[in-house]
């Protein structure tokens, strides 16, 4: 075979070579693995803001939840202050419920006192005289709105209040408005908790459970009573679990004042033990 036949052969099959690579698909690459969703973790702190539409300024601000014995910073720090008509923002540890208290100091040293109040992340606290006296008004993203009857220098402020009032003591100093914590400490779940004065019988009892009150879980109740029963600071809980038993409080306890109530299972006395902590 001469070189000339050699070449040719060679430049053909390059040819073939180059028209069988144009012609083939080319394979898309795989597509990367999809990352897995991120969970969200749940969040350490919530915003709320606190509006004033009394006459006087705001020097001091404090705000802890209900069931802490103290009441921490001071939020507005000590080059801050809330003039009256203003609002300020504060950031506050996320507490696993929604119950707080605050306490506020105004320009003449005088110290307004909210219990309860209830704050989630974007709620707005509005503080205000009214009709029903001293009030923190709160409103959460969602709409929902609820109020506190304040006190003031340790003294109930309030338009219902009755000639004998005994500030905080009963029913006339919070115009029959309470609220407080229960924490089921059992191991069973709690489907009724039935709250009455001691001196009624049961059938005027109401049920303030929410919702059923799981083992080893807590929830905030509140509620207003019948001006009949202001007076009474003596009352009872009724407690029905998920397998019916039943047990009531053997200890009466004051609403008006109380702060949280542990609820426990005790076989040695035969029913639920109510602690009841101001």
């Amino acid at each position: 075979m001469t070189k000339s036949k050699i070449f040719s052969l060679l430049l053909a099959l390059f040819l073939l070579a180059a028209a069988l690579a144009a012609c083939t698909e080319s394979t898309p690459a795989a597509a990367p693995p999809s990352e897995a969703p991120q969970v969200s973790a749940k969040p350490t702190k919530l915003q709320a803001t606190i509006s004033n539409q009394t006459d006087y300024n705001f020097f001091e601000l404090y705000v802890s939840p209900t069931a802490a014995n103290e009441w921490g910073e001071d939020h507005m720090g000590s080059t801050s202050i809330l003039k009256k008509n203003g609002s300020f923002q504060i950031t506050l540890q996320a507490y696993e419920f929604s119950s707080y208290d605050v306490r506020i100091v105004d320009e003449d040293s005088d110290e307004y006192l909210f219990e309860r109040v209830s704050i989630v992340d974007g709620t707005k606290v509005t503080i205000s005289f009214s009709e029903d006296g001293l009030v923190a008004t709160s409103v959460a993203p969602s709409g929902a709105e609820s109020s506190v009857i304040g006190a003031l220098n340790g003294e109930s402020v309030s338009g219902g209040s009755d000639p004998g009032d005994t500030g905080s003591l009963d029913g006339y100093g919070t115009n029959g408005q309470f609220g407080f914590s229960i924490y089921n400490e059992s191991d069973y779940d709690i489907y009724a908790i039935y709250m009455g004065p001691s001196t009624s019988g049961s059938e005027n009892d109401v049920d303030i459970l929410p919702s059923i009150l799981n083992k080893r879980q807590s929830t905030t109740v509140s509620g207003r009573v019948n001006q009949a029963d202001w007076a009474s600071t003596e009352w009872t809980l009724f407690i029905v679990d998920v397998d019916d038993d039943t047990s009531s409080s053997y200890d009466t306890f004051n609403p008006w004042t109380l702060s949280y109530v542990n609820i426990r299972w005790d076989s040695n006395q035969g029913g639920y033990v109510c602690e009841f902590i101001y």
